[in-house]
């Protein structure tokens, strides 16, 4: 999937999927370094907000778990 140019959201449920389904949760500087040389700066830096602003995967998680209840 990061062979090719992937969408920002697809690139984004694919570093969130890594942690809800495998467990690894990434740093941002992580993150960081996985994005796509093709990525504009506008999209790197709204992926980096994204993260930055809804937290890690772990924190999503539990978000979507108390949302749920």
């Amino acid at each position: 999937m990061l062979k090719s140019k992937p969408t920002l959201e697809s690139f984004i449920n694919y570093v969130t999927n890594k942690y809800f389904v495998n467990g690894i949760e990434l740093s941002l500087a992580e993150i960081e370094k996985l994005m796509p040389a093709t990525f504009s700066a506008m999209e790197k830096k709204q992926v980096t907000d994204f993260f930055e602003h809804m937290g890690t995967p772990a924190r999503i998680k539990e978000a979507l778990l108390a949302k749920g209840k």
